[in-house]
This record gives structure tokens, sequence and C-alpha cells, in this order.
């Protein structure tokens, strides 16, 4: 929801959002070999952790900010009223 209502107003072709877009991706790739994995070891547990982490640390040191420099203040309060209904289900 967030990037592509950011893509109305700014460069979708942002770096931090690409960086964005490429750490979902390996992410997910990492989360889905550790899940084909019979038994994962802690090393690599520890290391899907710790990319988790820095990646949550980016977003909201790097993204979050462009974001709300970004989007209209009227247009982020419903995009923030839309983000709490999607996550309440």
């Amino acid at each position: 929801m967030l990037l592509p209502a950011f893509a109305r107003w700014g460069d979708a072709h942002d770096p931090v959002v690409a960086r964005t877009l490429c750490d979902h991706v390996a992410i997910r790739a990492n989360v889905e070999a550790l899940r084909m994995s019979k038994r994962p070891s802690l090393a690599e547990l520890v290391a899907l952790g710790e990319r988790l982490a820095a990646h949550v640390r980016m977003e909201e040191r790097e993204l979050f900010g462009l974001i709300e420099r970004t989007i209209p203040p009227a247009d982020l309060d419903l995009l923030a009223d839309r983000v709490e209904r999607t996550e309440r289900g």
C-alpha cells in the first residue's frame, strides 16, 4: 500500500524504494529457502533475523520519512486510515 501511494507523488525509482523492494524479494526468498530446509541451522536463522532487523531499521529511518515528506498531509492521513483498516482485517 505504501509504495504505490508514494509513487503517485514521488519517484518510483528512488533508491530507497528500490532498496526496499529488493530487500523484500531477498527476504522472502530467504524465508522460502529456510522453509524448504528440513533443519535450518542456527546461523541461518540468526542471519535472517539480522537481515530483518536491518531492513526494519532502514524502513523506519529512511523509507517512512521519505513517504511522509512526499505525500501531502491529507493524503497521508487517508493512507494511514487505509493501513489501519487493513491491519484490523
